[in-house]
């Protein structure tokens, strides 16, 4: 230290105390013995071989809600140490007439040295580990304050959001503000139904900036309005979001209306015939007159559901320079506002696919982009699912606005979650994730620590695509799909698939890749990179 000067070395030395102040938490483990103690009415007295002076340390204490205690005892103060046994002399000299027990995690300071000067003294684990999802690959320090931060024996939905969610949110977070800064977006919108813990998890952040917003959102209640924009059936129906199988039903359910539109002289059309591409329903001479009716039956209610969406969203100050912000995929529903309000409106997503029809849109993800960080899309499609129910919320999915005494109101399907189940397991989990948020925030690592996309993902990913049996056993009992894929780790058993191997397919399909396959087969193995090579060989 010769190199440095006095002023030098006192300003590394109030740096260092600045730094330990603001990282140091208390062992939560710790602290309830600390309270169980104080509740007893126990004198208590804080001992370390700690080189910081004791208004350092008394700060540090005073931070983190230890405020009543006898007296603390530190080798800094008294120029004796614990590991020596000298400091546990100079406490039993002044408290002499009491039994005293020592609690700590050093095997040789902290029980052999206590117990050889008579004091009796219980060893606790040095490195409690609770983490179930961090890896060595992954920042040690923010591993760390997740790992400080969490009860062995909480809510296993708690520690989950905590440790997963959390960080993907904080991060997201960060990202987006970056982004909407950088693209001078003037008024910001939360889509629902995902996007409002996203709104939460920001609002945390950086309050209201963007003067954001949260507004009813989804597929079919922006695409309906959206369909009186498009010249002709053939284009209205190359933007219809359509499974590789379709039929007239289908279609027209999408299009936002019901067979009780459509005039009796149609009722001898097949609505159950199914069709393979656009190509093929327009090129049948049967129905040709009906597509004809059918196009002025969809543009009529898409010109009435589009004037109740423009009046909401503009009472919402949907204007300006706009962002919307979702979960992502594709860019359906900013590819239909786009439509109807015009190109002045960017998308921020968690992640946009890279086989998206709409490149033409002002959009871009934060874990993979149109092609961009490829793996990270290919991860997150083995659990899409899993990963999309971490973002839902209790509300019902919105259909459309309906007008009733003058106002707009929304109308919903049920929730295919029952609130009980969401409240005791996502909803607890989103809470423990908001909760990360604000602690990062506000803790002095935020500071020089940031969470990279790739650090905020690892651990998602990793219970994604290699989870646990308690991972399968706790999600399974909340995820029920339709009856025919019971539900995203369910599979039906090995002697159904026996005879149908073809449903074994559609159901993986559908499925959490890794949860259904380890859970069907009581195997753990790599099942992610299974699913890569199956899309593969199925292409």
């Amino acid at each position: 230290m010769d190199e440095y000067s006095e002023v030098q070395k006192d300003s590394l030395i109030s740096l260092e105390e600045k730094t330990e102040i603001g990282i140091c938490v208390r062992n939560i483990d710790l602290f309830e013995i600390y309270k169980y103690a104080l509740l007893n009415n126990k004198k208590v007295i804080i001992t370390s071989d700690m080189y910081l002076p004791i208004n350092v340390i008394e700060k540090i204490l005073s931070n983190n809600g230890i405020d009543v205690y006898e007296d603390i005892f530190l080798s800094s103060d008294y120029k004796l140490t614990k590991s020596s046994g000298n400091l546990f002399k100079k406490i039993k000299s002044i408290y002499s007439n009491s039994s005293i027990l020592h609690i700590g995690d050093n095997r040789k300071a902290d029980n052999y040295s206590a117990k050889i000067n008579g004091i009796h003294a219980i060893n606790i684990k040095k490195n409690n580990n609770k983490l179930s999802y961090s890896s060595k690959k992954d920042n040690l320090i923010l591993s760390q304050f997740i790992n400080n931060r969490l009860f062995i024996n909480n809510n296993y939905f708690y520690n989950f959001g905590y440790e997963c969610l959390g960080p993907l949110l904080f991060s997201y977070s960060v990202w987006l503000n970056k982004q909407l800064s950088s693209d001078c977006i003037e008024n910001a919108f939360f889509l629902a139904r995902d996007g409002k813990i996203m709104k939460q998890a920001f609002n945390i952040m950086y309050g209201n900036k963007y003067n954001n917003k949260y507004i009813y959102a989804s597929r079919r209640g922006y695409i309906v309005p959206s369909l009186n924009n498009y010249d002709g059936i053939r284009d209205m129906l190359s933007n219809f979001f359509l499974e590789k199988h379709f039929n007239l039903d289908e279609l027209i359910g999408k299009a936002g209306i019901s067979k009780s539109d459509i005039n009796n002289k149609y009722n001898n059309i097949d609505f159950e015939h199914n069709y393979n591409s656009i190509d093929e329903i327009m090129s049948d001479d049967n129905i040709s007159s009906f597509l004809n009716y059918l196009y002025i039956v969809i543009t009529n209610n898409s010109l009435k559901e589009e004037k109740l969406l423009k009046n909401y969203l503009k009472n919402k100050g949907f204007k300006g320079k706009i962002g919307i912000i979702d979960i992502g995929w594709f860019g359906h529903m900013q590819n239909a506002l786009v439509k109807i309000f015009g190109n002045n409106i960017h998308g921020y997503y968690m992640g946009v696919k890279s086989k998206t029809p709409y490149n033409n849109l002002e959009m871009k993800g934060f874990l993979f982009d149109s092609g961009l960080n490829l793996n990270n899309e290919k991860f997150v499609r083995t659990f899409v699912g899993i990963f999309e129910l971490l973002f839902t919320n209790l509300d019902g999915s919105f259909i459309h606005l309906y007008k009733k005494d003058n106002r707009i109101y929304p109308k919903f399907k049920n929730n295919k979650y029952s609130q009980q189940k969401l409240s005791n397991t996502i909803i607890l989990a989103q809470k423990a994730a908001l909760d990360f948020v604000k602690d990062y925030r506000d803790s002095y690592l935020y500071k020089f620590n940031n969470i990279s996309m790739e650090e905020s993902f690892s651990r998602i990913r990793r219970f994604g695509s290699t989870p646990s049996k308690k991972d399968i056993k706790e999600f399974s009992t909340i995820h029920e799909k339709s009856s025919y894929v019971l539900s995203e780790v369910n599979l039906k058993s090995k002697i159904f698939y026996l005879f149908h191997p073809k449903c074994f397919v559609n159901d993986l399909n559908h499925s959490w890749y890794g949860g259904a396959l380890y859970n069907f087969t009581k195997i753990k193995l790599p099942y992610y990179k299974l699913y890569f090579l199956f899309k593969k060989l199925s292409k």
